[in-house]
């Protein structure tokens, strides 16, 4: 494949007679096959991309909600058990508890981390209450800390507001306990929020 200028030589006497041409020629093919290349990749990528965002899809929805579903009747029968004085099957309630929680939280580092590598990681602040969401994550952590024989305590002094994203500051809290449970076996662990109010 060639791609050519050429140019019309004229008569000197004969001004509108054409008696040649001047030209350029320059082999194109290796050009043409790189543009069908980047072309085919560019499909190729879009087709990944799609794939990627369905698997992304199905991991926050569909991989997720049993989960939850396995933490919250757990957790419903860990209560039963407990009142009944079931202590045999207290302990196997709190193994698929804690199971269940660390997996979950592990989908949800692994979306963040996919969400961040592409740019998709959506950031949206607000004001919220600090203390309650430190709450809901020890919660959260409670039955996978004893499990290991470790007690969490959170003393919460006081309401105190905050403006961040709730959802990124859960995953940031579950993972400091998360790594705070690793590295203090047998040991209690202290969680607390101190809170001073600064003045301009």
């Amino acid at each position: 494949m060639y791609w050519e200028i050429k140019t019309p030589i004229y008569d000197d006497n004969h001004q509108n007679k054409v008696i040649g041409l001047c030209g350029v020629s320059t082999d194109i093919t290796y050009r043409k096959i790189a543009e069908e290349s980047i072309k085919e990749n560019q499909l190729q990528l879009k087709h990944l991309n799609a794939t990627k965002d369905k698997i992304f899809s199905i991991i926050a929805h569909d991989l997720r909600s049993p989960f939850n579903h396995i933490i919250g009747f757990s957790e419903l029968m860990l209560e039963n058990s407990i009142n009944k004085d079931h202590s045999q099957d207290s302990d196997c309630i709190k193994i698929i508890n804690s199971t269940a929680k660390n997996t979950l939280n592990l989908l949800d580092n692994l979306l963040n981390w996919a969400y961040t590598e592409t740019g998709k990681l959506s950031y949206r602040p607000e004001n919220i209450n600090i203390t309650n969401i430190i709450t809901q994550v020890v919660d959260f952590k409670t039955s996978i800390a004893q499990a290991k024989n470790i007690t969490i305590t959170y003393n919460a002094v006081q309401d105190i507001e905050f403006y961040t994203d709730s959802n990124l500051l859960k995953t940031v809290l579950r993972n400091l306990i998360s790594n705070a449970i690793k590295l203090q076996i047998l040991m209690d662990l202290l969680t607390s929020l101190h809170y001073k109010k600064i003045n301009f």
